[in-house]
C-alpha cells in the first residue's frame, strides 16, 4: 500500500512518496508511541512544489511519546497488574462476542474490539462518550425545513453505544498523535497566507471538522457503504478529514483535493508521518487503505467515482457551490454527498439526515445527501 501525491500541473505524474510492507504489521494502536522514532528528512520537489516531512527532532518525538502515554493512561501498568476484575472482563468479552456474532459490527470494528479486549484497554470500562460535546440539536427552523422531529436528548447507556464511543476514542488517540505537530491554528495561518496570494479568499476560509463528529457521521445508520469504498474530501486542507476517514472506516481509498499549496504540502508531511508511525500498527483492513492527495481544484479534478464525498462547504460562495452541485450529479445512484451548512441545489439528491456538529470554529449543520 502507498500514498500517491499529485500536483496541479497537467504534465506532472503522480509521485509515490512512501510504501509500506503490509504483510507483517506489528503492535497495536495503544503502543504507537513506543515505536515512534526519528527519521531522516524526506523532501520531494516537482515543478516548484516542495514537500517535506519527518523533520521532527528526537527530543520532540520523545515529548510526543510522553504526551500520548499520559493521555492514554498508564496502560502498561494496567496490563501487568493482577486481574482483580477478571470476572468483569470475561463478562464483557462474552457480550462483545455476542454482538459480533449478531453482525452488529463490521469486520474491522470487531478486530478493533478484540484488540482492545486483549490489551484490557480502559476505554472499554470507562467510556469517553462525547456525543453531547460534539453534537447539537437542529434549530426549530431547520427541523421544519428538513421535516424532522426534534431528537430526544436522553443519554444512551446501552453497551452497544458505549462500545461505539470506545472505538471512536481509540481511533481518535491515533489521530491526535498523527496531528500533534500540526495544530489547527498553524494550518489556519498557512491557509490565510495562501489565500492572500490567489484572491477571492472568502470561499476558502479554513475550518476543521472534529474527529468524533466525522466518526459519528461515518458510523451512523444513515450511511451504508460497500466494501473498499472510496472517500473524497473536497478542500481537504491539512488532511484531517482524509486521515479521520482512514482511521475510523475501512475505506479502500481516501482522497483529498486541496487547491492551496501550503495546506497541500502540510497534508503531505502528515501523510509521511502516517506511514511511519500509524499504518504499521493497524492490524485490520484499515491497514490496506490507499491514500491519495491531490493539489488542484475540485472543479477540475474528477471525483465522480466517490462512494462518499465530503465538502466543508460553509464558506463556499453560490457560484462555486452550484458548480460543485452540477459535478456531484455525475456520481452513481446510491452514493452519498455530505456537506456542511449548505444543501446541494440539485433535484437528484435526497437529504436523508441533518444534524448540528461542533467544528474548530463553532457549530455547523452536516447534511447527508443520497443520490437518487
Amino acid at each position: 500500500s502507498c500514498i500517491t501525491i499529485t500536483v496541479a500541473e497537467d504534465d506532472v505524474s503522480p509521485i509515490d512518496i512512501a510504501s509500506v510492507d503490509a504483510s507483517s504489521p506489528s503492535g497495536d494502536l495503544s503502543s504507537i508511541s513506543n515505536d515512534v522514532s526519528s527519521s531522516s528528512d524526506v523532501s520531494t520537489t516537482t515543478n516548484d512544489v516542495s514537500v517535506s516531512g519527518g523533520d521532527e527532532s528526537e527530543a520532540e518525538i520523545e515529548q510526543q511519546q510522553e504526551q500520548f502515554e499520559d493521555s492514554s493512561g498508564d496502560l502498561e501498568l494496567g496490563y501487568q497488574q493482577e486481574e482483580e476484575n477478571a470476572d468483569v472482563w470475561r463478562t464483557l468479552e462474552s457480550e462483545i462476542e455476542t454482538f459480533i456474532s449478531q453482525n452488529k459490527y463490521a469486520d474491522y470494528q470487531a478486530q478493533m474490539l478484540r484488540e482492545m479486549l486483549h490489551y484490557r484497554h480502559p476505554y472499554l470500562i470507562v467510556t469517553p462518550d462525547k456525543s453531547n460535546e460534539y453534537t447539537l440539536p437542529l434549530s426549530h427552523a431547520q427541523q421544519q425545513h428538513q421535516h424532522q422531529q426534534p431528537e430526544p436528548q436522553e443519554v444512551d447507556d446501552s453497551l452497544e453505544n458505549k462500545l461505539k464511543h470506545a472505538l471512536i476514542a481509540y481511533s481518535e488517540d491515533a489521530w491526535n498523535v498523527l496531528f500533534s505537530p500540526y495544530a489547527t491554528s498553524a494550518a489556519a495561518k498557512v491557509s490565510k497566507q495562501d489565500r492572500k496570494l490567489i484572491g477571492n479568499a472568502e470561499r476558502f476560509v479554513y475550518g476543521e471538522l472534529l474527529f468524533p463528529s466525522i466518526a459519528q457521521v461515518l458510523w451512523g445508520s444513515h450511511i451504508s457503504l460497500p466494501e473498499n469504498a472510496t472517500f473524497y474530501d473536497l478542500g481537504s486542507g491539512s488532511g484531517r478529514g482524509v486521515f479521520a476517514a482512514a482511521l475510523c472506516h475501512n475505506f479502500g481509498r481516501v482522497v483529498g483535493i486541496e487547491l492551496l499549496e501550503g495546506l497541500f504540502n502540510m497534508s503531505v508531511a502528515v501523510a509521511q508521518r502516517y506511514e511511519e508511525i500509524i499504518r504499521p500498527h493497524l492490524k485490520d483492513s484499515r491497514h490496506e487503505v490507499m491514500i491519495e492527495l491531490r493539489n488542484g481544484s475540485v472543479l477540475e479534478e474528477d471525483w465522480s467515482d466517490g462512494d462518499l464525498v465530503f465538502a466543508n462547504s460553509t464558506c463556499f460562495d453560490l457560484a462555486l457551490w452550484e458548480e460543485i452541485a452540477k459535478l456531484a450529479e455525475r456520481m452513481r445512484s446510491g452514493t452519498y454527498f455530505v456537506s456542511v451548512t449548505k444543501t446541494l441545489p440539485s433535484q437528484v439528491f435526497q437529504i436523508v439526515y441533518s444534524k448540528r456538529y461542533r467544528f474548530s470554529w463553532g457549530a455547523g449543520t452536516i447534511h447527508i445527501h443520497k443520490k437518487l
